[in-house]
């Protein structure tokens, strides 16, 4: 694959981002900031040991899952691995497990199977946020292991401490410590730590396929920053979908803080009334509708229409930027 060129010397593009664990929080501040583009084994599991970690992408993933391997918790019911000592949360159901167990079990055979193929042939940053039981040098040595499979990959450790401001810090070639905060956003009452930090630490990180998109989706929501938002009149962002989350994480960082209303429909900014009518949707002199849209110019175009048809003008009541959520399947 053909690596894009960034335009500015800070910014970094890797074929794969990849979670290591120890818990659901890196997937999926991943997820948000639009760089988690498939799923890989870790995203959704409880890795306590980092040192486990290593022994399980050391031996390929031979053994991981095995029938004879797989307990169910007496007290919290979740299943795990007796042998790698992983914990899933989030993939049996209380029920008979060997009514699901092939499922689960194909479909982290395919994860593995990904995870393997961008270690061996693919530039890759993965990120590992301590746990409890880590101990520094099992996290650096994971990080010397895969940079052994390209000297171009990259380990950020997420470490247990406590900061007001995102400290990052390289400590060998390739591997990063990394200190923020671990509350949660006031906006944001998921208890997935700071997005704030998370959002300056992987800003300048794209992906080779979405590199230009999300860059013009940035130059689109700095231009609106300039000009209406500043102006005063009432911003609406419209058909966010799943990536709300990243809208509303682009104004926090500049100190705007938008109405969050309703997530998969509207983030509105200056928001003149507190109580959300339907005619929020409609055409007004004080409002300017942002419309997310689908990159395929013909779904752009029968949006324009339907807009039009309602008595929007375009530039004058909106302007459209691209959804850039269809660009991989993370269900995978």
């Amino acid at each position: 694959m053909k690596m894009e060129t960034p335009r500015n010397a800070d910014e970094m593009v890797f074929e794969e981002t990849i979670s290591l664990g120890c818990n659901c929080h890196v997937a999926w501040h991943l997820r948000c900031n639009l760089l988690r583009m498939a799923s890989m084994p870790f995203d959704w599991l409880v890795t306590p040991y980092v040192a486990k970690v290593h022994s399980l992408i050391e031996n390929k993933f031979i053994g991981f899952m095995d029938r004879d391997n797989m307990k169910r918790d007496a007290q919290s019911g979740k299943m795990f691995d007796i042998e790698s000592e992983v914990q899933f949360f989030h993939d049996f159901l209380p029920c008979d497990l060997e009514i699901q167990y092939e499922y689960v079990f194909e479909k982290y055979r395919r994860r593995t199977s990904r995870f393997m193929a961008a270690l061996e042939s693919k530039k890759c940053l993965f990120i590992r946020q301590q746990s409890k039981t880590d101990s520094f040098q099992e996290c650096v040595a994971l990080g010397e292991y895969l940079r052994g499979f390209n000297k171009e990959n990259c380990l950020y450790i997420i470490t247990n401490d406590e900061c007001e401001k995102l400290q990052i810090k390289q400590i060998f070639d390739g591997i990063f410590c990394v200190s923020m905060s671990h509350k949660s956003c006031a906006l944001l009452s998921h208890p997935f730590g700071n997005d704030m930090h998370w959002l300056e630490l992987l800003r300048n990180i794209y992906h080779p396929s979405n590199h230009m998109i999300k860059k013009l989706f940035e130059n689109t929501m700095e231009n609106l920053t300039d000009t209406a938002v500043q102006s005063g009149r009432e911003v609406v962002f419209w058909g966010c979908g799943n990536i709300a989350c990243y809208i509303l994480r682009y104004f926090l960082c500049r100190g705007i803080v938008p109405k969050f209303y309703d997530r998969n429909k509207a983030i509105i900014l200056n928001a003149k009334y507190e109580r959300i009518s339907k005619d929020k949707f409609l055409p007004h002199p004080d409002r300017y509708f942002v419309v997310v849209t689908p990159l395929a110019m013909p779904d752009r175009d029968v949006i324009a229409e339907e807009l039009k048809s309602n008595g929007f003008e375009r530039h004058t009541d909106y302007c459209a930027v691209p959804r850039i959520n269809h660009l991989y399947n993370p269900w995978t």
